[in-house]
């Protein structure tokens, strides 16, 4: 389970993007977001690194 604080993650337009780049490296990862918070937890064997690489590739601040 990998946890990120997305500052930046404002709208459910923000959310989708966040979950089209992980969904890219694992087609089967569990996405909870919560736009209140900022917050977004992942469930997938895919590394942290290699998630906050494809969330920031999108143009996200991950903290």
């Amino acid at each position: 389970m990998t946890e990120f604080t997305i500052p930046d993650m404002e709208c459910n337009g923000c959310v989708s993007a966040i979950t089209g780049a992980v969904h890219a490296l694992d087609p089967n990862a569990k996405i909870t977001a919560d736009l209140q918070t900022h917050h977004v937890t992942i469930d997938s064997p895919i590394t942290a690194d290699a998630l906050r690489d494809a969330i920031t590739g999108r143009g996200f601040t991950v903290s």
